[in-house]
Parts: structure tokens; C-alpha cells; sequence
């Protein structure tokens, strides 16, 4: 609603997309909140279909908030998180709600109690960045088999650490994968509109034409009669 009274507040850009594409989106547009349409002030319907897709991926939301904004968004995510418990969206909120954590604690004093020091966080994310949901997946799973068999070469601490950061990692790597995901329903669904105006266009010059043909059919009807008319009008002539 806000989106479209153009209030917009960074909560309304990360749902815009779900709301758009997310999953469920194209089921009966009867059912609030899908398919493109809203319920607005509990009463009027309204068509949301035409707004823009959002291109930044999910969590540069976070990005060049202050603190008590990213508090803020914080809390609306956990808004949504309640009332997408049990929709197919959940995990996409949840996915949001790890990362809104992490951004509230770098931007807090609780990022410096870690103790994390910055060659570390450059390794981790060397480590880390740029990775499917999967391969983090395989990467924890092998993580965790090395801290489990244990042995003097292996820093447990520094491992634990680098389980706890792709808790985020993992959560980012998923709302990139989803978010790629949209940006493709939102292409499919560009080009079954570039395709039924293309076939409108068709029709149309076929009916341009049809409305031509039956001009051209008149003309020749009209034409015709004349010259009979002038042929009986000849003979009359030279009965006379």
C-alpha cells in the first residue's frame, strides 16, 4: 500500500518482489496478496501488477542504513516472519532475518565484542563469497567433520566461526538464487506480454484488412452497375 501511495520504506522493497513473484504469486488472484493484487484499506482491490520489479538483490537493502534503520528493518522482518509462518515465502524471511542480524551487529558495538579482526573477515570471505546454497552446504558438512574427528592441527575456535559466518553466507546465497529467480518470472512474464500484443497487432491488421477487401468489393459492385447502366443506355441510342 505504501508502494503505491508512494511512501515506500525499505520493507516494501524487499516485499515488492515476493508479492510480484514470490511463490504463490500466480495462484488465484483472489487470494490476498498474490497474484498482483492487494487488498487495499480492507475494502478496495488493487492491481499491483504493474509495478516494476525490484533489481538490487534482497540484501543490499541493508546497505547505507544507519543503525536505528536497520533496527527498524530488523523488526519489520520479523513482522512478516510471523505473518509468512506458514507460507511458502517463509524461508525467504528467514533468509532476511539472518542477515538484518548480522547487519544490526556490524553496525553495533556488538560487531567489535567478537573480536573478529579484519585479516580474519578478509579470509572468510575469500573463503565463502560468491557460493551457491550448495556448495556452502558441502562446505559446512565437511567443516563439521573435521571439528567432530578433532586432532592438534585443528583450531576448533576459528572453525566455529567460520560455521557461524556462513550461517550468513548461506542466507545471502539464498536470496541471491531467489532473487534470480524472480528477475526470470518477471523476463517469462515480459515476454508473454510482448507475445499477446504481437498477436493483437495481428489481429487487428487482419481485421484492417478484411475492412479494406469488402471497400474493394463495394467499389467493384458500384463500378460494375455503372457500366451497365451506361451499355443500356447505349443500346437505348441507337434504337432511336
Amino acid at each position: 500500500i505504501r508502494i503505491i501511495e508512494g511512501r515506500e520504506k525499505p520493507i516494501d522493497t524487499l516485499a515488492k518482489n515476493i508479492l510480484l513473484f514470490g511463490e504463490g504469486a500466480d495462484d488465484d488472484a483472489g487470494d490476498e496478496g498474490r497474484g498482483g493484487v492487494i487488498k487495499y484499506k480492507g475494502k478496495t482491490t488493487l492491481d499491483i501488477s504493474h509495478l516494476d520489479a525490484e533489481l538490487r538483490e534482497p540484501y543490499l537493502i541493508f546497505h547505507g542504513l544507519r543503525l536505528d534503520q536497520l533496527q527498524a528493518l530488523q523488526q519489520d522482518i520479523r513482522d512478516y516472519q510471523g505473518l509468512e509462518a506458514h507460507s511458502p515465502n517463509r524461508e525467504f524471511w528467514l533468509a532476511l532475518a539472518v542477515v538484518a542480524k548480522d547487519e544490526v551487529a556490524r553496525a553495533s558495538a556488538l560487531y567489535a565484542s567478537r573480536g573478529v579482526h579484519q585479516a580474519v573477515s578478509q579470509e572468510v570471505e575469500g573463503m565463502l563469497g560468491g557460493k551457491s546454497v550448495q556448495e556452502l552446504e558441502g562446505m559446512k558438512e565437511d567443516i563439521q567433520k573435521k571439528v567432530e574427528r578433532g586432532g592438534r592441527d585443528v583450531d576448533v575456535d576459528y572453525w566455529a566461526h567460520i560455521l557461524d559466518e556462513m550461517e550468513v553466507y548461506r542466507a545471502r546465497a539464498f536470496l541471491r538464487e531467489q532473487h534470480q529467480r524472480m528477475l526470470l518470472k518477471q523476463l517469462e512474464k515480459l515476454e508473454a506480454k510482448r507475445a499477446e500484443l504481437a498477436v493483437l497487432k495481428k489481429e487487428r491488421e487482419a481485421v484492417r484488412a478484411g475492412r479494406k477487401g469488402e471497400g474493394g468489393e463495394e467499389e467493384g459492385e458500384e463500378e460494375g452497375e455503372e457500366e451497365g447502366e451506361e451499355g443500356e443506355e447505349g443500346e437505348g441510342g441507337r434504337r432511336e
